[in-house]
């Protein structure tokens, strides 16, 4: 990204241009969800970026990395907040709230709080009514994240559960079958 002219959290009153970036997010790489792929998340954000008039300044994109897990390094993620701190970025648009993370309302209000310090935005293709500029904003925000969170909670969930059956049946849950066995699709 080329260093730009450090802004203060006021310079939107007098300035047209804001250097957007998009962040991108997928746990897994899945070939048939075409919906939240990370091209169709970029191309998505890119064309509300383009929508708006803003300049794209940059994509990072963290592929295959967990947003519900505080061990899981997002190295693209980090640098994107090393950008925002320089001053290099006015906006950050996500295809959902969920794509920043999925650890609660907490941690992205930690997330949206800090952005907001540095004078940047926070836009969402899917959720075009946040604005964390207002009290109801803030409230709506971290309702969308604790949402985030159960639906990763949830899933979580289901695939134990469903893998606890199968073992309980006899069946193998994932991965090649252990040596000596073969799968069979009875």
């Amino acid at each position: 990204m080329t260093p730009l002219i450090k802004r203060t959290p006021n310079w939107r009153r007098n300035l047209d241009q804001v250097r957007a970036v998009s962040y991108i997010r997928q746990s897994k790489r899945r070939e048939d969800d075409s919906q939240a792929s990370p091209e169709a998340q970029r191309e998505k954000c890119e064309a509300l970026i383009t929508a708006k008039g803003w300049d794209l300044a940059g994509s990072f994109a963290d592929v295959g990395r967990a947003g519900w897990d505080p061990n899981v390094e997002r190295p693209e993620f980090e640098e994107m907040m090393t950008a925002v701190r320089a001053g290099h970025v006015d906006a950050v648009v996500v295809f959902a709230l969920s794509r920043l993370t999925r650890q609660g309302a907490f941690e992205a209000m930690k997330i949206e709080e800090e952005l907001r310090r540095h004078g940047v935005l926070l836009v969402s293709v899917e959720e075009p009514f946040l604005d964390t500029s207002t009290p109801v904003g803030v409230a709506i925000f971290g309702l969308i994240a604790a949402l985030a969170k159960q639906e990763s909670d949830l899933k979580s969930e289901y695939i134990s559960s469903t893998k606890e059956t199968i073992r309980k049946a006899g069946g193998h849950t994932s991965g090649m079958a252990p040596y000596g066995f073969t799968e069979t699709s009875e």
